[in-house]
């Protein structure tokens, strides 16, 4: 393997890492929802208000982002997206410790504006591979983050078990985010 071949190795690995904190955190509710509920004493379409709520950010972002990269640059907007994943990610363990449903609701806010992750993703991508290099780029990328995914949902109650704390499996996620972050400074 010659040296451009490790650096598009290393490339890939950090574009899918960049999205490892969004993978992780995006769902990491749900596999604890009946503790969750319990704890913030919550019924279920309060519970499922998380995953809305973090939706309205990803409608509007994507219509904004063209004029974000043009103004800012596409480094800048990888960089505030990473920080928009560890801040939901930390307004939603204050949240928690608090006990305040409307505080995670808010961080939930916050933490959507980084699932458009994925579009910055396949720009930095498209930048440094071919065209007949990008299936496999793409691929091996994709799968690296659905393997975060999975890491996420099969550990959770693992953790919450052990720990017995909410917090304790929501810090987990907060230091993947700030793993991500950094990846985002190295990839930029």
């Amino acid at each position: 393997m010659d040296y451009k071949q490790s650096l598009q190795t290393f490339v890939i690995f950090l574009s899918a890492a960049i999205n490892f904190g969004n993978s992780f955190c995006g769902n990491s509710q749900s596999p604890l929802q009946q503790e969750i509920e319990r704890y913030l004493h919550i019924d279920d379409s309060q519970f499922n208000l998380f995953f809305s709520v973090r939706a309205l950010s990803s409608m509007i972002i994507p219509f904004v982002m063209p004029y974000t990269i043009e103004k800012i640059g596409i480094r800048n907007t990888t960089i505030i997206m990473s920080l928009c994943c560890v801040l939901g990610q930390y307004c939603f363990i204050i949240g928690l410790e608090r006990k305040s449903y409307h505080f995670c609701l808010i961080s939930r806010v916050i933490f959507g504006i980084s699932d458009s992750m994925t579009i910055v993703q396949q720009i930095l991508m498209c930048t440094w591979f071919t065209a007949e290099q990008l299936p496999i780029a793409f691929s091996l990328m994709l799968f690296m983050v659905k393997l975060v995914r999975a890491v996420n949902d099969n550990t959770a109650s693992l953790i919450y078990n052990a720990s017995k704390s909410l917090e304790q499996f929501f810090w987990i996620g907060l230091y993947v985010s700030i793993f991500s972050l950094i990846c985002s400074f190295a990839l930029c």
